[in-house]
């Protein structure tokens, strides 16, 4: 179900949420994992950004 908000097609609430904790868990991880490369990190929020689109 898509809604449009602004001109803009948006996702479910729950969808957004979902984006919401991918950007927190990136925040956290480059904030404690400072050595970690920034092609890396954005490897692996790709991944988890895929598995959580998956699971739901």
């Amino acid at each position: 179900m898509l809604f449009i908000k602004n001109g803009h097609f948006a996702k479910k609430q729950s969808d957004n949420i979902t984006m919401h904790d991918i950007r927190i868990l990136h925040d956290l991880l480059k904030k404690q994992c400072p050595n970690l490369h920034a092609r890396r990190l954005v490897s692996l929020m790709v991944a988890t950004q895929s598995l959580l689109i998956l699971a739901s």
